[in-house]
C-alpha cells in the first residue's frame, strides 16, 4: 500500500485534509481519503502523516498488504506499531505489515525533556537500550540519553546511608558504562530504600506486585529531566501473565506530562538475546545472574544458575561464544550442568527452554537431548501434580532421596 502526501483543502464551509491511498497486493480500489471540520475549527488541524498511516494500517493488515509506504513517520510511533502488530498477530492471526517511510521525523531536544531507560544489565534492559538507540536518531526526543541503574536495597534508615554510592555498586555501574558509552548514553546510579516499605524479599512482593510501581516511583523523581522512561518487559506478548511490571500496568503509571513505557514485549527471550548478541559492548555489560545476592564484589554472573545457563545457551544459538563475552565465571554448558535444575519456575521459563531446544538442535549441540528430557520430565511432573499422586509419591521421593544420599 502506498499513501500519498497529505494536503489541506477548503470546501464551502468545511476545511480539511486529504490524501490518496493506493493498494499494491489487494484488488481493492484506490481511494482519496479526507478528514474535514467546520472552517471555524480549521486552525485546529494540520497535515500529519501519522493520521493516514494509523488510519490505513488495520485495513492493510486485514487484506494482506505486505507493506505500507508513508511519506514520513516518527520512530516513536513506528516503535509502538511494532508492538501493536504483535498483538494483532497473536490475538487475530493477522500478519504484520512492514512500514516504509521516506523521511524520519526528528524532534530536537532543545528545551524539551528527553528519554531514559532503567538498565539492570539483564537481557531485557540491554535489548531495550540497543533497540531504542538503533531506531531513534541522535537528538530525537525519543532517543534514550540516560540509563538509570537502581539499587533498591539501600539501608532502611537514613542515618545508615553512606556519603556516596558503595564501591561494590560502582563496580556494576562501571560495567554498564561500557554499553552506555558505546551508544552515547550516560549511566546514572540510583540508591533508594523504597523497598523497605514492603520488605526487601524479592520473591514475596517484587515480582508479582511492586516491580513496575516502584520503578515508576523512581522514574517520577526525574520528571524534570525526562518526558519518558522505559521499563523493559519481563515477558513477551505471547506469555503475558499477572506480574508486577506489565503493559497493562506500567503505562498507567504515567502523568499528564510524563510517560512510563513498557518496552519490547514483542520480542521473545531468544529474540532479545539475538538483539544483544550482535553488540559487543552490551555483551561485556551482561548482568543476568540469579545469585546476585551472594556475589562478591567484582563478580557478576556465576554461569551455573538457571538464568545464566539459559543465557549461555541463547548466546551459543545466536553464534556467540560465551567465553568471548568475559561476563561469566563459568561457561560450561552440558548434560551435567543442566541436570541440577528441577521443574520450570513458570510458563515463560518453560517456553524459553522450548525455544532453546529447537535452537540447540539447529546448531547440532549435544545438550539438546538433555533439554528435551527436562521438558518431558516437567510435562510428566505437571500431569502427576495432584493431591492423590502427591500422597502416593511422597514415600517414593523420600526413598529416592535416601538412595541418592547413600550413593553420594
Amino acid at each position: 500500500m502506498k499513501i500519498g502526501g497529505m494536503t489541506p483543502f477548503t470546501h464551502g464551509e468545511l476545511a480539511g485534509l486529504r490524501w490518496n491511498v493506493s493498494w499494491e497486493d489487494s484488488s481493492r480500489p484506490d481511494l482519496e481519503v479526507y478528514i474535514a471540520v467546520p472552517a471555524m475549527h480549521g486552525h485546529l488541524i494540520a497535515p500529519n502523516d501519522h493520521v493516514s498511516l494509523l488510519g490505513a494500517l488495520p485495513t492493510a493488515a486485514r487484506y494482506g498488504e505486505k507493506s505500507i509506504t508513508v511519506p514520513s513517520a516518527d520512530p516513536w510511533l513506528l516503535e509502538g506499531l511494532e508492538v501493536v502488530q504483535t498483538y494483532f498477530e497473536l490475538w487475530q492471526q493477522i500478519e504484520p505489515v512492514t512500514i516504509e517511510t521516506n523521511a524520519v521525523r526528528s524532534a530536537k531536544l532543545g528545551e524539551q525533556r528527553g528519554s531514559a531507560v532503567f538498565l539492570s544489565g539483564g537481557i531485557d534492559s540491554l535489548s531495550t537500550l540497543r533497540r531504542n538507540t538503533e531506531l531513534f536518531p541522535a537528538g530525537h526526543i525519543g532517543r534514550v540519553t540516560h540509563a538509570l541503574h537502581v539499587d533498591l536495597a539501600g539501608p532502611e534508615k537514613l542515618e545508615d546511608l553512606g556519603e556516596s554510592i558503595s564501591e561494590r555498586e560502582m563496580i556494576f555501574v562501571h560495567s554498564l558504562e561500557k554499553a552506555g558509552a558505546d551508544v552515547g548514553v550516560e549511566v546514572v546510579p540510583v540508591l533508594t530504600n523504597l523497598r523497605a516499605l514492603d520488605g526487601y524479599d524479592f520473591n514475596t512482593d517484587w515480582m508479582f506486585h511492586s516491580h513496575g510501581t516502584v520503578l515508576s516511583a523512581v522514574a517520577h523523581a526525574f520528571d524534570k529531566a525526562f518526558c519518558r522512561v522505559l521499563i523493559a518487559s519481563s515477558y513477551d506478548a505471547a506469555h503475558l501473565s499477572p506480574w508486577g511490571s506489565h503493559p497493562l500496568i506500567d503505562g498507567r503509571l504515567s502523568s499528564s506530562t510524563f510517560a512510563i513505557t513498557h518496552h519490547n514485549e514483542q520480542y521473545s527471550r531468544q529474540g532479545k538475546v539475538e538483539i544483544v548478541a550482535g553488540w559487543p559492548a552490551g555483551l561485556e555489560s551482561l548482568d543476568v545472574c540469579f545469585e546476585w545476592f551472594d556475589r562478591e564484589a567484582g563478580r557478576r554472573n556465576c554461569g551455573a544458575c538457571e538464568k545464566c545457563q539459559r543465557t549461555i545457551a541463547g548466546l551459543m544459538i545466536a553464534g556467540v561464544d560465551p567465553v568471548s563475552t568475559g561476563a561469566f565465571e563459568l561457561t560450561r554448558f552440558d548434560a551435567q550442568t543442566l541436570g541440577v535444575f528441577g521443574r520450570f519456575a513458570d510458563e515463560y521459563e518453560r517456553e524459553s527452554w522450548l525455544d532453546i531446544e529447537v535452537g540447540l538442535r539447529n546448531i547440532g549441540h549435544p545438550a539438546a537431548a538433555t533439554v528435551s528430557a527436562r521438558i518431558r520430565r516437567d510435562n510428566l511432573s505437571k500431569r502427576l501434580d495432584n493431591p492423590v499422586t502427591r500422597g502416593l509419591l511422597k514415600p517414593a521421593k523420600a526413598a529416592y532421596g535416601l538412595v541418592r544420599k547413600y550413593r553420594k
